[in-house]
């Protein structure tokens, strides 16, 4: 049987109207005239394909609790392909833990006989339908008391820093929200980034990457790590930062399904560098406090100077590579591909799987996203359809993420146990 992959749909299943279809996934920039698919990992357009069984395969998926709902049946679409990886990642890690199993989203011969071998009625340990049972865990419940807990602290003005203070009385914040539109429904999935020592300047003039993010979802937990700060946009030179990097405000904010654009990237000259991420649900804006004091940390002094609140324009959720633990975005939220936790508290080590760059990325068909895939694949995956941009709602709700600081009234060692963000990091080994 020939390996089924992005852009293959079995017969009488390819839509009449290319670009149409596309239309749902490709909502921003360049993609948007497109009418192929994007394999992101390796920066190429993939061409339409006739395949066989993707109908019987995404029936398995669902079945099996890789995935919420056959979007398109019988085309093997971006739901389809995050479903086959989420599988093969499960096969590697959980059940029955075979390391040597490959993890591309595509299926061969090796990941045909692993869904032959699933017995029947299985429901994999991420599925929806075991949330109920799942949400007996206690770390998912503690973070939903703390969030809660967080709101009905922030709601009294009091408690408010001037920075919320400040969002609040904002009459437009776009894809932020207010203190009293926050929203923690466990029927929806939730990322935490949680923003550590940003008072503090660093003395090499960069921000690290070092920083936890927990994702919410179907009773359980998974952590990743990276960077909510900005960084200089000067990589290549150790140069002090541009006075206006932007830091996306700590609260909480409605993201989608998207992509993140990049300019020339080696010998991709003359080509835009596009992939995956999680893009800000409304106008594509977010509220940002921009470095105006320009010492590469966030103090109140940047409030104050120029009245500091403004937007942030495209500040997405996305892969970050490097072998240095610096981090590689002038504002966006980064996520390193090195490693993350399970929903067993698990740490996978995914540095065989994951590029170090954008031009090892797209040179070597063996590398990818690494943990960013993993988490971008289980938001899409396991996001309600209603929930979803990937429908083509005009205002779409998505995911919701939330930016909390260690430091601040969040009790997060009283509820989740002292040292609970360095224990996470030092597990994934994060420098």
């Amino acid at each position: 049987m020939a390996t089924l992959k992005l852009g293959n749909f079995d017969s009488g299943k390819k839509p009449t109207d290319l670009r149409a279809f596309l239309k749902l996934y490709h909502t921003d920039g360049v993609l948007r005239t497109t009418d192929k698919f994007r394999d992101d990992d390796n920066n190429r357009f993939v061409e339409w394909q006739e395949g066989e069984n993707i109908q019987e395969l995404q029936e398995f998926l669902c079945n099996a609790g890789f995935m919420v709902k056959k979007y398109n049946e019988g085309v093997f679409d971006y739901v389809t392909e995050a479903a086959v990886r989420l599988f093969q990642e499960y096969i590697r890690t959980v059940d029955p833990a075979d390391s040597s199993f490959v993890r591309d989203g595509k299926v061969g011969n090796g990941t045909w006989a692993k869904i032959k071998e699933w017995p029947e009625g299985k429901k994999c340990e991420w599925d929806l339908s075991r949330a109920q049972e799942s949400s007996t865990h206690e770390e998912y419940n503690n973070w939903f008391k703390l969030l809660t807990a967080a709101k009905e602290y922030y709601s009294i003005p009091e408690n408010q820093g001037p920075i919320m203070k400040a969002v609040n009385a904002m009459s437009n914040t776009e894809s932020t929200l207010k203190v009293g539109d926050w929203k923690f429904d466990k029927n929806r999935v939730h990322l935490i980034g949680i923003r550590r020592n940003e008072s503090v300047a660093s003395e090499a003039k960069r921000r690290k990457n070092d920083d936890l993010f927990i994702l919410l979802m179907n009773g359980m937990v998974f952590k990743f790590w990276g960077s909510t700060d900005p960084q200089s946009r000067d990589q290549s030179q150790n140069t002090s930062p541009n006075k206006d990097e932007p830091y996306l405000v700590e609260g909480q904010h409605v993201y989608r399904f998207g992509w993140h654009k990049l300019g020339e990237i080696g010998s991709n000259a003359g080509k835009y560098a596009s992939y995956r991420a999680l893009r800000p649900a409304i106008n594509q804006k977010t509220v940002v406090i921009r470095d105006w004091k320009r010492d590469n940390r966030l103090s109140e002094e940047d409030l104050i100077k120029n009245n500091g609140l403004g937007y942030g324009t495209y500040i997405n959720i996305h892969w970050t590579g490097g072998r240095s633990n610096n981090t590689w975005s002038a504002g966006c939220q980064v996520i390193r591909a090195h490693s993350y936790m399970n929903h067993r508290n698990e740490a996978i080590d995914l540095s065989k799987f994951s590029a170090s760059s954008y031009e090892e990325l797209y040179r070597n068909d063996k590398l990818d996203k690494g943990a960013y895939n993993m988490l971008a694949d289980l938001v899409v995956c396991n996001t309600k359809i209603e929930l979803n941009s990937i429908t083509g709602k005009p205002k779409p709700q998505g995911m919701y993420y939330t930016l909390v600081n260690e430091n601040e009234a969040l009790p997060i060692a009283s509820i989740l146990g002292e040292n609970y963000v360095i224990n996470a990091l030092k597990a994934m080994k994060v420098e």
